[in-house]
């Protein structure tokens, strides 16, 4: 399989803490970039000046195939859309808050996919990069409506890639844990910031899936990154032990 840079890129998302850093890293690179935003809170001026800022519903099909038919270019897709509705158990949360995070996660993913997979296809090379999150993983407390709204997204990389990889287009998904951004940094203000990745290095493994030819063969991975926090280590280790397991 041959390795091809992109032409033209497209981050929905591209406003936030990693978007911003993904926008930056393609025009680097010389690649142009369209990042459509619904234009609620997002911060138009944080992002690069050089990037195509588009304000569109992504939430609606109509706008999303407009969208299409406009930025027909684009054959890298890097999905930095997410939303968070706090801290509940599952039986507390709210029609409103399922909505939500169906209409971030799963049915506006689905919309771009919809109208711009099949110009990949045409094309017979195209790059799906989402960024999920290893609580859909960890399914820990409180965070269950996030484990499943993003364990729904890497399911649907993980059936796009073994529908379309005969076209040409690979689909992964970067699982980190809590990225450093500011809007982490309100959400969870007690944690230790220490075990936080740097958004810089998000952006750094959508560039080794974009540009480095070793990429070529990575195809429908759950990507995980996180910074090993020794006292859970340790914690997983002493339970290990007093239940006689030998380590």
């Amino acid at each position: 399989m041959e390795k091809k840079k992109p032409i033209m890129a497209m981050v929905p998302g591209g406003t936030g803490g990693i978007g911003r850093e993904v926008v930056k890293m393609f025009l680097k690179n010389g690649t142009e970039v369209v990042v459509p935003t619904r234009g609620l809170k997002d911060d138009y001026s944080s992002v690069d000046e050089e990037a195509i800022v588009v304000k569109n519903n992504y939430y609606e099909d109509e706008d999303v195939k407009s969208l299409a038919r406009t930025y027909d270019k684009v054959d890298t897709f890097v999905y930095c859309v997410g939303s968070f509705r706090g801290h509940k158990k599952i039986s507390d949360f709210t029609y409103e808050d399922i909505d939500d995070k169906f209409k971030t996660n799963i049915r506006s993913f689905w919309n771009f996919l919809r109208h711009f997979v099949p110009l990949m296809r045409e094309k017979g090379y195209g790059n799906v990069i989402a960024i999920g999150s290893l609580a859909a993983k960890r399914k820990e407390p409180y965070l269950g409506l996030s484990s499943w709204a993003k364990d729904g997204l890497a399911s649907i990389i993980e059936t796009l890639s073994n529908e379309e990889s005969v076209n040409g287009i690979r689909a992964n998904i970067i699982v980190p844990s809590i990225v450093d951004t500011a809007k982490e940094r309100l959400i969870f203000p007690q944690d230790n910031q220490a075990y936080w990745l740097p958004a810089s290095y998000i952006e750094e493994l959508v560039e080794f899936l974009c540009y480095d030819a070793r990429s070529r063969y990575l195809n429908g991975n759950r990507l995980e990154c996180y910074v090993p926090n020794k006292k859970i280590v340790r914690a997983r280790e002493e339970n290990l032990i007093n239940r006689g397991v030998n380590i």
